[in-house]
């Protein structure tokens, strides 16, 4: 146990840096999701609604037709630039 606990005491800044960077990427696509997609879906209608959305997205639960049909372009874009920076860069 103290070994843990010695462990997590030199890497809390590390660790915070992360949560920091986590944070930032996350919320801003969930409030891009709410503003381009919020009139559209439902699951993007409000802002806390966009962060159970990518919440359910990272789970592996997400609705690609509906972004794809809402918009062509932004749709795929945004969900794959999410998955990418969520999965490949953050994780």
């Amino acid at each position: 146990m103290n070994q843990l606990a010695a462990t997590l005491s030199r890497s809390a800044k590390d660790i915070g840096g992360f949560a920091v960077m986590f944070a930032v990427f996350f919320f801003a696509y969930a409030q891009f999701g709410y503003l381009v997609f919020g009139t559209q879906i439902a699951d993007y209608s409000t802002f806390l609604s966009s962060v159970f959305a990518l919440l359910r997205t990272v789970l592996g639960d997400f609705d690609f037709s509906a972004l794809s049909n809402t918009n062509r372009v932004l749709g795929p874009l945004f969900f794959v630039t999410y998955v990418f920076f969520v999965f490949f860069v953050l994780l």
